[in-house]
């Protein structure tokens, strides 16, 4: 009896000890966000189907490691110095301050960039197909998609003829995000209305003051300034009957009208197999940026309806989403 005793210790020990050894040996990714939103847990979410379907089991042959600074920038640092001594093999960030504490942390794990804008024009990484460094990933270029978003803008409001586009006018990409704006809607027959803020304080007195004129509408391009206000300028563009086309599902949710962007979801599928390849040997410089496989359309019947924008049945049925 003893002597079985003995053996079943040493059997469960052994199997311990394999344990220990299969977690020791199972790859660490880490994903840091500034915070997790609609955008963000779509991405998460996207990254942990893929992961499945590429064989990988969650806590036993991979392990993701997700920091979240919960809004707090400077967290970002400290959260991307504690994964890079955790000897993450990958890390995945969203957003252009996670990357930059990312890039400031390490620039020897492979870092997976994922950014709803345009990667090389903010200079994280060199090239789409020569990445550089130590970093790859998936972009939405949602500049590039200014001007489809403006063509379903048109097709909602059939009168349109002016586009507000507010920017944080102390950045060069706002001035260049708007300069872009204004050259397609010209191409379109809109005219480009410039509202350059250099602080959130002038950004709402400015929102507040704009007049409900028929044929106006507010376009939104990516703008931390802007976005760090989005319910602000969401709220008093309903007070004033304005219709808003913003870049993502989030901002539809928070009540924009309209919303034309990448698919997280998708973009997060993308990440999983990057990381994957990455795992399997491939260095990240190696790795040419992905572009955004799919983008949606979101469509929010309430706001809609309360600023009277009747959204006819064409639009209805090209929405990816439609929030009633």
């Amino acid at each position: 009896m003893k002597f079985l005793a003995r053996y079943g210790i040493a059997v469960i020990l052994l199997m311990a000890s394999a344990v220990v050894e299969a977690q020791t040996q199972a790859p660490r990714v880490g994903i840091l966000v500034t915070e997790i939103s609609r955008s963000e847990s779509q991405l998460i979410k996207g990254i942990g189907d893929e992961i499945k379907t590429l064989g990988y089991r969650v806590r036993k042959t991979i392990f993701l490691e997700t920091r979240n600074a919960k809004g707090d920038r400077g967290g970002l640092q400290p959260a991307a110095i504690e994964l890079v001594a955790k000897k993450v093999d990958a890390l995945i960030t969203f957003g252009t301050s996670a990357t930059l504490a990312a890039r400031a942390a390490t620039r020897d794990i492979p870092i997976i960039v994922v950014h709803p804008s345009d990667p090389i024009a903010l200079d994280l990484v060199a090239a789409m197909e020569k990445p550089g460094g130590n970093v790859t990933g998936v972009a939405g270029f949602s500049e590039e998609m200014t001007e489809q978003r403006l063509e379903k803008l048109k097709k909602i409001i059939s009168k349109l003829q002016r586009v507000h586009v507010f920017y944080d006018a102390k950045k060069k990409s706002g001035q260049d995000n708007f300069t872009y704006v204004e050259t397609i809607a010209s191409k379109l027959g809109l005219q480009a209305v410039k509202h350059g803020v250099k602080t959130a304080e002038e950004l709402k007195v400015t929102v507040q003051n704009l007049k409900n004129i028929a044929g106006d509408a507010l376009f939104h391009v990516p703008d931390d300034l802007v976005e760090g206000e989005a319910e602000f300028v969401l709220e008093n563009a309903r007070k004033n009957k304005l219709p808003t086309m913003f870049t993502d599902e989030t901002w539809s949710i928070k009540g924009a009208m309209a919303a034309y962007g990448p698919s997280y979801y998708e973009m997060g599928r993308q990440t999983a197999r990057l990381a994957h390849m990455i795992l399997s040997g491939r260095k990240a410089e190696t790795i040419p940026i992905q572009r955004a496989a799919k983008f949606d359309l979101i469509l929010n019947y309430r706001t809609a309806n309360l600023i009277g924008v009747t959204l006819n049945q064409d639009i209805l049925k090209e929405a990816d989403k439609v929030i009633r």
